[in-house]
């Protein structure tokens, strides 16, 4: 992984933070739902790399099918910094994605195969204007995801292209189980 900022570039890597999100079904419909969640970020990164940081993260999200295989999903939640030493300050964080599914649910072993480009935007809700990270934050993450069995589903790569940049471009991926 490659970090860069305003004051240069350097090279460093690391497994980054454990993020667990417990969700709640707000509305569901054969074409839409709402869905509350409430993810906590363990520190178990590295804080040269731009994580090992705890945080909140209480946010609602949508899915909406659109048809032909073609979904549109998005949220938006506060991402509170609980860390003495976090120079990260609390944001608004809100995405948008729009994706479409090629494969059946049964079919193995790429059941359920889901491209998608996602837009990720940060804002700051605290903090003074002259702190680095004071900015909004802009990334793209292209993606995909897959169903790997049992209702558990895998995978993007980010890559900033606003604000400050702690880091070039990353690889993300999840583990999520259905219900």
């Amino acid at each position: 992984m490659v970090l860069s900022d305003d004051h240069g570039t350097m090279s460093a890597a690391s497994f980054g933070d454990l993020n667990f999100t417990p969700r709640v079904m707000l509305r569901e419909s054969q074409n839409f739902s709402v869905i509350a969640g409430f993810g906590v970020r363990s520190p178990t990164g590295n804080f040269n790399t731009g994580t090992g940081l705890a945080r909140l993260n209480p946010n609602v999200q949508f899915w909406s099918d659109i048809g032909r295989g073609f979904s549109l999903r998005g949220g938006t939640g506060v991402d509170v910094p609980l860390n003495h030493f976090d120079l990260l300050p609390t944001n608004l964080a809100t995405n948008v994605a729009l994706g479409q599914t090629l494969t059946q649910h049964e079919s193995w072993p790429l059941g359920d195969f889901t491209y998608y480009l996602s837009a990720n935007l940060r804002d700051n809700l605290s903090g003074s204007p002259g702190n680095t990270f004071a900015h909004t934050f802009f990334s793209l993450t292209p993606g995909f995801c897959t169903h790997l069995g049992r209702d558990y589903y895998l995978a993007g790569y980010e890559t900033p292209l606003t604000g400050p940049r702690s880091f070039g471009n990353r690889l993300t991926f999840f583990i999520a189980k259905g219900f």
